[in-house]
């Protein structure tokens, strides 16, 4: 199930310029698309994902298998997809050869052993929304950072 929660995902942008209409949803019993889209980082530069990219998940018959997805500029500057997964206790595969990381797209997802549809497994996906959480703002945000 595709959700997003606060420090699962979930961001608010504060007073800066960032901003994602890149978007995920399943599209497979085992599969997620990434919709093409802009994502822009606190630095104000616009990133787009010019293309869907299908994301393929498996699962293992012993283990259960964690994945993960990051967005990044390629050796060459496009704008891509990473899908990376791992059996715990070993380490995801390393990024590309000159991968480059704008943000982390889904969070850590971990497919249970077995499994042949993820519509039950939580799939914690970036969303980033304007100004401050609820009942919340600049002033906030400075105390949380100790700037008053």
């Amino acid at each position: 199930m595709i959700t997003t929660a606060v420090h699962r995902g979930l961001i608010y942008a504060g007073q800066t310029r960032l901003a994602s209409t890149i978007r995920l949803e399943q599209t497979g019993p085992m599969q997620v698309t990434v919709r093409a889209g802009t994502f822009t980082g606190t630095d104000g530069t616009p990133h787009r994902l010019a293309a869907d990219q299908l994301g393929l998940f498996s699962s293992d018959p012993t283990a259960v298998k964690q994945y993960e997805a990051e967005l990044g500029l390629t050796a060459t500057g496009a704008v891509e997809v990473c899908l990376r997964s791992r059996i715990p206790p070993d380490g995801y595969p390393p990024l590309p050869a000159g991968w480059r990381t704008l943000s982390v797209l889904i969070c850590t997802v971990t497919v249970p052993r077995g499994a042949t549809d993820l519509t039950e497994v939580p799939i914690h996906v970036l969303t980033v929304r304007p100004g401050f959480p609820p009942g919340t703002g600049p002033v906030d945000a400075m105390i949380q950072r100790g700037q008053t």
